[in-house]
């Protein structure tokens, strides 16, 4: 057995309805209703249904039209972000960033200890 699957053992779960757990749900249906939040939802959404968006994907993935044009993979990704509504998706994702950086900081120095860093789980191998 490896020695990732022995910490992983080790670890004791978390009771779901400790008083931590339940604060944390609470956090997170806080940040889901913050406006920067619902614009970055409601502007993935934009993206994913954008005709062009959708377009420009394909060619990325492969699926576009063969005899369209021929651009490099770099050159579809500078296609999209050029989009008005990738741009407004792209401001709205550094938003929602700044308010989980101010969230992981907050938490942090009440902890004593960087959060994020400490709160991810640990790569085996």
């Amino acid at each position: 057995m490896d020695s990732c699957a022995n910490t992983c053992q080790r670890m004791a779960p978390v009771d779901p309805a400790s008083p931590i757990v339940t604060a944390a749900e609470k956090l997170a249906c806080q940040l889901i209703d913050v406006p920067e939040f619902q614009a970055f939802v409601r502007l993935e959404r934009e993206v994913r249904l954008d005709p062009d968006a959708s377009e420009i994907l394909a060619h990325m993935n492969g699926y576009g039209d063969p005899c369209g044009e021929n651009l490099s993979a770099e050159g579809w990704g500078e296609r999209l972000e050029d989009l008005p509504v990738m741009k407004s998706y792209r401001g709205a994702e550094a938003q929602v960033r700044e308010l989980l950086r101010t969230v992981e900081q907050i938490i942090g120095e009440a902890a004593g200890v960087p959060f994020a860093e400490n709160a991810k789980p640990q790569a085996c191998g």
